[in-house]
């Protein structure tokens, strides 16, 4: 299943220049199966709320495969991390309410003087809560080898490759899923398709994503930087791979850059 997270485009969905149907009625058109959103496009959680971005996927003629959430619960402030849990069921209340399958979760920022140990203590005690919810609610969770969004001022506590790893060991007695970024950790400097090889039992997902190059973390469309992206595919289909494709497309060409990456990213799975 392929599907398109439109980084490129929050800016216009944020600010109401383009609505969740315009992006979803032109993922259509492109030959999406799905269409990925952030849950900073809805603004408004009341029934009514919910009920219109609801009209407007029906009208779009799209499900929503995956939602992009941004929870942050490597707070060192414990009264802040339970503000990020309740914030969080919040957000799976939604995504339930919209038909995603799949709900993008992260472990928190890096903040200064934290105590490491104790912060993965306290993600993966969120983690567990969580997943428990997300059961009751019918969705998968997905952790993602993240680097910084724009919600965030500081990094992703996993965006150190050793970190990542270290979580997805720590998360292995629980149904907590991967969505594995092709840029990110190649991006940290490190070797994504081995890392994406140690993790692939969990990978339900794979965001394909594409940097100008390590020296200069810049986003760029799909085939247009020097991410490891045909090097995955090639692990992924040497293991049947059937899950999500899912294109971030954050190269800031638009709606025409959305389709120029989706051409780039389907010959290089052909390709692999």
């Amino acid at each position: 299943m392929w599907s398109c997270l439109p980084v490129c485009l929050f800016k216009d969905i944020i600010e109401g220049k383009m609505s969740v149907e315009d992006w979803v009625t032109n993922a259509k058109k492109m030959g999406f199966d799905a269409a990925d959103l952030s849950i900073l496009f809805i603004k408004n959680r009341t029934p009514m709320g919910i009920k219109k971005i609801q009209e407007q996927l029906q009208r779009g003629g799209l499900p929503v495969a995956m939602i992009a959430c941004y929870p942050d619960f490597t707070q060192p402030d414990k009264k802040l991390r339970e503000f990020e849990l309740m914030h969080f069921f919040s957000d799976m209340a939604v995504a339930a309410a919209l038909g995603a399958k799949f709900l993008r979760i992260t472990a928190g920022q890096v903040y200064e003087n934290i105590d490491e140990e104790e912060t993965y203590k306290n993600v993966i005690t969120c983690f567990e809560s969580c997943i428990k919810k997300a059961e009751q609610f019918g969705i998968e969770l997905l952790l993602e080898n993240h680097a910084k969004p724009g919600a965030w001022e500081r990094p992703d506590f996993d965006f150190k490759t050793s970190r990542f790893l270290k979580l997805v060991e720590l998360t292995e007695h629980l149904p907590l899923w991967i969505n594995f970024d092709t840029a990110n950790t190649y991006a940290y400097g490190d070797n994504a398709p081995l890392v994406f090889e140690k993790v692939y039992k969990r990978v339900r997902s794979i965001h394909i994503n594409d940097i100008r190059d390590v020296s200069k973390f810049e986003f760029v469309s799909i085939g247009e930087g020097t991410a490891p992206i045909k090097e995955i595919f090639k692990i992924a289909k040497a293991n049947k791979f059937d899950g999500l494709l899912s294109i971030e497309e954050a190269g800031n060409q638009g709606l025409e850059g959305v389709e120029r990456s989706f051409d780039r990213a389907k010959r290089l799975w052909e390709e692999a």
